[in-house]
Parts: C-alpha cells; sequence; structure tokens
C-alpha cells in the first residue's frame, strides 16, 4: 500500500533537467521494485501546466501528481510569505476578478505592476480551473493513468464565504474528473482545522461532496 514519490515539489529552470533526474531515479527503483506505484510530479512546484514539458514513463504503475492553488490571490490572500502578492490586504472576490478595478487603483503601483506582469488579477471560476488543468487531463487521456492532486488548498486568512465557494468549486471539478486528492493542510494555515484544532468551516464541503 506505500507508493513512493520522487520529489514533492520540484524546481528547475530547464524542464528536461527535472526528467533527467526523475526517470533516473524512477529506473532505479523500477529494478528494485517492478510493482511499487511511484508518484510523479511535474516541474516547477508540481504545476498542472508544466505537464506539457514532462516526460512520461510507459508504466502502469505510475500515479500523476500536481498541486493546486489558483487563482493565488484568493488562496493566498493576506499570505504575507507569498512576495507576489501576499502584501496586498484589500477586499478579494470570488469567483471572477479577485480585485476589482477599483481596489486595484488603491494598491501600491509595484504591486498592479506584479499583477499586470503575472497576469495574477484574470476573472477565474470553474471554467478557468479545467482551462488549467487541461494539459493535466491531456496528459491521462494518453497515458490511461491516475490523476493525484497532491496539494490543494486555501489560507486561513481569506473570507470564508470565499474559501467555501473555491473548495467547492474545485472539488467539484476533482469529483467529475476523477482526479484523487489530499488537502493542504489538515491543521494549520490551510487546514480543515486550524491551528488550535477549531473548525474551519471546509469540513463541511468535503462531506457535502464525499
Amino acid at each position: 500500500k506505500v507508493a513512493y514519490e520522487l520529489l514533492n515539489e520540484p524546481v528547475a529552470r530547464d524542464p528536461e533537467d527535472w526528467n533527467i533526474v526523475a526517470h533516473q531515479v524512477f529506473n532505479a527503483l523500477r529494478a528494485l521494485e517492478p510493482e511499487r506505484y511511484i508518484v510523479l510530479g511535474s516541474n516547477f512546484f508540481q504545476s498542472a501546466t508544466h505537464f506539457l514539458y514532462l516526460r512520461i514513463p510507459d508504466d502502469v504503475h505510475t500515479i500523476l501528481s500536481f498541486h493546486y492553488y489558483l487563482p493565488m490571490l484568493i488562496t493566498h490572500h493576506r499570505a504575507q510569505w507569498w512576495r507576489e502578492g501576499g502584501d496586498y490586504t484589500g477586499p478579494v472576490h470570488y469567483p471572477g476578478a479577485p480585485i476589482t478595478p477599483e481596489d486595484l487603483a488603491q494598491s501600491s503601483p509595484d504591486f498592479q505592476r506584479r499583477c499586470a506582469d503575472q497576469q495574477m488579477n484574470i476573472p477565474f471560476g470553474r471554467a478557468a480551473m479545467r482551462a488549467h488543468l487541461q494539459p493535466v487531463l491531456d496528459a491521462r487521456a494518453k497515458t490511461g493513468l491516475q490523476l493525484y492532486c497532491g496539494e490543494f488548498g486555501c489560507y486561513g486568512t481569506t473570507p470564508l464565504e470565499l474559501r467555501l465557494a473555491w473548495y467547492s468549486d474545485t472539488l467539484s471539478v476533482f469529483a467529475e474528473e476523477n482526479i484523487a486528492w489530499a488537502n493542504w493542510d489538515y491543521r494549520g494555515n490551510f487546514g480543515i482545522l486550524s491551528a488550535t484544532r477549531e473548525e474551519t468551516g471546509i469540513s463541511g464541503v468535503l462531506l457535502q461532496r464525499y
């Protein structure tokens, strides 16, 4: 019942570097354990879009893994350690564009520039989720392998109403596409329970779906 994950959230400037390392480790493990399940994730923090560059072995005992936290302005609202956007403390919205034009105009010029350069404030909802997951779905269509979202979640400082809406949409897409998942985390800043073991409301969404 134990599976090996080669590396959590690999980051390589050239995605082929991750392919080379992953296949070397994969082949070494497979030589010793021919039927052990191996979890293979994409480059750049296991981004779904980077499945375009992932070389997938021809091996039925493989699980394809990605992580999902889009849109970051919702899932990482006021997360100070997220340097690209955690310093924004104004209102956010979901679905749709996370920040209204009026609120964005009140933010710092540096933040406005980052939003534009990285396209962080584009409208978002279930349709956008499906579009971002298309490279993952295409990989499954080609290989027939199981998909696994090894991390997804929403930071505790995001307004609860938005967190619940985001969870409901994300889980509905996962269910429709038969994508296995694990929430990040159980107890903590992204948790089903808070760091002090209090309910966050997320468990209700999980129970509705499953």
